[in-house]
């Protein structure tokens, strides 16, 4: 059975009451339950003790007159949707309503054929605009919980999103950078290479990966980057590595260190790494042996052949 849509009719005149009731009963696209009341006053009262999925509203009810009716439901309604019922179509009140926020405006005579197609089609925007804005809301939640920082652009390089993580590594509140151009928010990045490969990246509309070395403060440090295009601008996640950077410096300068050490002391070694079977022989160690510093592949075979 097709789930209900729920009405609240707020109409003083019992003929037009019962001619939406008939057009409810007869609609076969979903069913339509209503609530009817014939003031102001009771229709709030009803919509603070019920919940439903719009708001049929008369301008012209006992206790309450014109526009005036419409803001006074539209404050209580809460985000649902509220349709203008009016014995007249007047422009200057149509479009007041409009520009207020209801969602149609129906005259009175001439709903027959499209007033179940209008309640239809408000509650429908209405929903699928509630799931939207969940899915928004669950992407945000994502993209702040995310470890890498992360920072979106449109396509004239406004920020659109700035992440908990970049905020902590660039010491920058989303106050600050949020709908400000990227060059305004962080003018240190013109002339570099980051400049370029955004610029880039928006251009061609293909993703991007480079690792770079920014060298003004107060970002001075290394950066791992990745770019992806979106439809309408560019994704950026980040991280920053130069911790990473400084602990391969100082293994590699150690490993230069002991290599000297171990060419100066004349002492001769062999390396056997099973995770990658191979076998790596130090030049002193070839000497020693009889072998040029090219000869003698690293594998583990070589050194067993050469076992007596």
């Amino acid at each position: 059975m097709k789930e209900s849509i729920h009405i609240l009719v707020i109409e003083d005149n019992p003929g037009d009451s019962d001619l939406i009731t008939e057009l409810a009963e007869e609609e076969t696209l979903r069913p339509i339950e209503l609530l009817t009341r014939s003031t102001l006053a009771d229709g709030i009262e009803a919509l603070n003790s019920d919940q439903f999925d719009a708001i049929l509203l008369d301008l012209g009810l006992p206790d309450s007159d014109g526009v005036a009716t419409f803001e006074q439901m539209y404050d209580a309604a809460g985000g649902t949707p509220v349709l203008v019922l009016s014995g007249q179509y007047d422009s200057e009140i149509a479009s007041r309503c409009m520009a207020l926020g209801a969602d149609d405006y129906l005259v009175k005579g001439r709903i027959e054929s499209f007033i179940a197609w209008a309640v239809h089609n408000t509650v429908a925007r209405k929903r699928a605009e509630a799931v939207a804005k969940r899915e928004a809301a669950m992407n945000v939640a994502i993209l702040s919980s995310i470890s890498d920082a992360f920072f979106a652009l449109d396509e004239g390089f406004v920020v659109t999103y700035f992440n908990n993580a970049a905020e902590k590594a660039l010491n920058r509140t989303r106050s600050e950078v949020l709908g400000r151009s990227l060059f305004m928010a962080f003018p240190e990045i013109r002339g570099t290479v980051f400049e370029e490969h955004f610029r880039t990246a928006m251009a061609t509309k293909e993703p991007n990966e480079f690792e770079a070395f920014f060298p003004t403060e107060p970002y001075k440090g290394w950066y791992d980057i990745r770019i992806y295009p979106q439809s309408r601008g560019i994704s950026v996640y980040f991280r920053i590595t130069t911790k990473e950077k400084q602990l391969e410096k100082e293994r590699d300068e150690a490993l230069a260190r002991l290599q000297l050490a171990l060419e100066s002391s004349k002492i001769g070694l062999w390396d056997y790494r099973p995770l990658e079977n191979t076998v790596v022989f130090s030049k002193e160690w070839k000497r020693q042996i009889g072998y040029g510093p090219d000869e003698l592949p690293n594998e583990p075979d070589v050194w067993g052949q050469r076992l007596h």
